[in-house]
């Protein structure tokens, strides 16, 4: 199972521009394709190959669990 995480803003890029990617959809959210994420207090961790990534939780516009075969909307 992959998990998509879509942050608002545009700056995560700069951060990484290879685990941050912009969304398809609006030009104000970024994306991250990830293993698995959980939130813990105000942040939300994500695991992507061997990094574990962290961001503020108020920055998440929404996360998803996706199966590869089932496009669902969240990304193109």
């Amino acid at each position: 199972m992959n998990t998509i995480v879509i942050l608002a803003g545009t700056h995560w890029q700069q951060v990484s521009p290879v685990v941050f990617t912009r969304h398809n959809r609006s030009d104000e959210w970024c994306q991250v394709l990830c293993s698995k994420a959980h939130a813990d207090g105000a942040f939300l961790t994500f695991e992507r190959e061997s990094a574990r990534i962290s961001v503020p939780l108020a920055a998440v516009v929404a996360v998803a669990e996706i199966e590869e075969a089932k496009p669902m909307g969240f990304r193109d």
